[in-house]
């Protein structure tokens, strides 16, 4: 173990070289001597002994007590006077500078070596504790949480740097005060102070947790969500000492929170949808079913009466009944996804370009309607009518928001979806798309009642005002043209919906190429029919039937096969619906292409959300319901004349 080093300040030559001996006869080392405080400090900086032995009275202008002042302030070394004076004053000055030791000369050899071994343990221990308080300090520092300490005044004794962030004190400035004025702390939902946690730690010996929803109050007024604990602290002896308060920002934790809860009802309603588009295209296809009776016997009935008869007039009421009927059906298969779709590529600036004209005589004049294309607009691949009524609802919606008046604006721009977007909307998914963007000054929508505006019927402007299918159908546009739609609202401030369409080219487009032209046949054209619902079959028939055609029926897919094998060398067409029991018209229609590769198809449905196979593209065209005895026979002529759709007549998009 190497010699304890002790620097002796003596300015009495003879009595330094004493002491000298002394210390070395002890078993010290003792490397130089210094006779004034100027010398003490600047031999005590070079040599950085274990101790140094101070006289108080030494030469020149630095006594020995403002020496050992600077050497403990600069140094950290212990010292330990040498002195003849006992008087209160220099006693009093001497305390300030925390000595290791005071010694009265003269003093016994045994005496003085106590008095260095006990001051050179004390140090070594002081050394260790400013050690450990040193590791504890930077371990403070490093965590995420802030810690406030206090005394038995609960006054601040400590506090770390996260602490000093959430309460906005320095620690230079937290030292001494009342942690009350440092940490605020309050009910978030209420704004009452939580004032009385440390008191009731105290009171209960043990530690407490911050109730829930609290908010700390920083000393800028910002206002953070805290959790944490407060507990007292007690020394070894079981006495009061302080307490600790330890608080953790759960800011993050709380939006991580919403997003996912946000995320979750995005699932469920999306889910939801689907659920309620499924019944939406069923009951579209039994109505449409009907409608088709009835606007088809209504034209039949109204094409024998002659023209001046009165009943005329009241068949042109059912015809316009029934048609209103097809527009409400029309919407709700709008809704549920399943309207047919002309899908082509689109510069969606030029569309709104079109529209933008019309839309400025829709809204009202106290609205302000200003649109901002996006420049060098990617194409989208869309059906321009459909396109039409998508922005038409969404500016009707924007303008029942602003009932006195406001700003309406349309936007296009370029954007591209990353992981992270995608991540907080189901529905989305990286890569490039068109964002058109509508947004208006309004009212805005209510938090609680924003999961419901894509529901069919639902509408808070009343029955009589809206039948509450405006935003259903632009659900179900965006999400047929492979898209999604967001909305983003503040009430009293005004609401924003974007809708997402992919870059044209990221999707491929279904191009139904012409069907083989059939093989002629001598005599009236034969038409097979097949339709599970008995009043179409007959309509058909008698339609056809009344157009010089021969008309065989069929009730499902299986009878349709059963008469085609039996006829096939007379069948010139055949009309399949989609949704027929045993057989449905999809897998009919395979059947029929693989015993005649040349067979003329067409398929009849009051909705299509079948998704399309190698064999559709052999398929004529579909008839779609309701339909009228006219359209019904322009399918049917084009179908048989020229193996091709009339215009306007297409499959839907993929």
């Amino acid at each position: 173990m190497a010699l304890a080093q002790i620097l002796v300040v003596e300015d009495e030559r003879i009595v330094a070289r004493g002491i000298q001996c002394e210390l070395e006869r002890m078993g010290y080392e003792v490397p130089q001597l210094a006779a004034s405080g100027e010398e003490a400090v600047a031999k005590a900086t070079e040599l950085h002994p274990d101790l140094v032995l101070m006289d108080i009275v030494l030469r020149g202008d630095m006594d020995g007590i403002e020496a050992a002042r600077r050497i403990r302030e600069r140094l950290d070394i212990p010292v330990v006077f040498l002195s003849a004076y006992e008087d209160e004053h220099t006693l009093g000055r001497a305390k300030t500078t925390e000595p290791f030791g005071y010694l009265l000369k003269p003093y016994e050899e045994k005496e003085l070596h106590t008095t260095i071994e006990m001051a050179l343990y004390k140090h070594r221990v002081e050394q260790r504790v400013k050690q450990a308080e040193r590791w504890l300090a930077a371990t403070l520092r490093c965590i995420d949480d802030g810690v406030i300490a206090t005394d038995g005044r609960l006054c601040v004794r400590f506090i770390n740097p996260v602490g000093g962030t959430l309460t906005g004190w320095q620690a230079s400035e937290a030292l001494g005060r009342e942690m009350g004025e440092i940490c605020s702390l309050v009910e978030e939902r209420t704004g009452k102070p939580l004032d009385n946690l440390a008191t009731r730690a105290i009171q209960s010996g043990v530690g407490i947790d911050l109730p829930e929803h609290t908010v700390l109050v920083s000393r800028g007024q910002k206002m953070t969500p805290v959790e944490g604990h407060v507990s007292p602290i007690y020394d070894d002896e079981g006495c009061f000492t302080g307490v600790v308060m330890v608080v953790r920002d759960i800011s993050q934790r709380r939006q991580l929170e919403q997003a996912r809860r946000e995320s979750e009802e995005q699932r469920r309603q999306t889910e939801k949808m689907q659920a309620v588009s499924r019944l939406a295209g069923g009951v579209a296809h039994d109505f449409n079913n009907l409608l088709t009776v009835v606007l088809g016997n209504t034209c039949l009935v109204s094409s024998r009466l002659p023209a001046e008869d009165a009943n005329r007039e009241l068949l042109t009421a059912v015809e316009t009944a029934a048609l209103r009927a097809a527009r409400l059906v029309e919407q709700l298969l709008g809704f549920s996804g399943q309207t047919r779709l002309l899908l082509k590529p689109v510069p969606l600036n030029g569309a709104i370009d079109e529209m933008a004209a019309s839309l400025r005589r829709l809204v009202e004049p106290k609205i302000s309607f200003d649109f901002k294309p996006g420049g060098d607009l990617w194409l989208v691949q869309a059906d321009r009518a459909q396109l039409g009524e998508l922005l038409i609802n969404l500016c009707l919606n924007a303008q029942d928001a602003m009932p006195d008046g406001g700003k309406l604006v349309v936007e296009t721009q370029n954007v591209v979806v990353d992981q992270q977007h995608a991540k907080n909307h189901p529905q989305a998914q990286p890569g490039e798309y068109v964002r058109l963007r509508v947004q208006d000054t309004g009212h805005g929508i209510a938090p609680e009642i924003r999961s419901q505006i894509y529901e069919p019927f639902f509408t808070t402007k009343g029955s009589a005002k809206a039948a509450g299918l405006g935003l259903a159908l632009v659900h179900g546009i965006v999400e047929q043209h492979h898209g999604w739609i967001e909305c983003h609202s503040v009430p009293d401030k005004g609401t924003v919906f974007d809708v997402y369409f992919p870059r044209y080219g990221q999707r491929p487009t279904q191009v139904v190429p012409p069907a083989a032209t059939k093989r002629p046949h001598d005599g009236p054209k034969t038409i097979l029919l097949a339709d599970d619902e008995p009043l179409i079959r007959n309509l058909g028939r008698t339609i056809l039937e009344g157009q010089g055609y021969r008309v065989l029926l069929a009730e499902d897919g299986q009878q349709v096969l059963d008469v085609f094998r039996q006829e096939h060398a007379q069948i010139d067409l055949v009309i399949l619906d989609l949704t027929m029991p045993r057989l449905s018209g999809k897998d009919a229609a395979k059947e029929i292409l693989a015993l005649d590769p040349e067979a003329r198809l067409l398929y009849s449905s009051g909705y299509f959300a079948e998704d399309l196979t190698p064999e559709d593209d052999r398929v004529l065209g579909l008839v779609s319901k309701p339909y009228n005895p006219h359209e019904l026979v322009e399918m049917v002529r084009s179908a048989l004349e020229h193996g091709k759709q009339p215009a306007g007549e297409a499959f839907p998009g993929p």
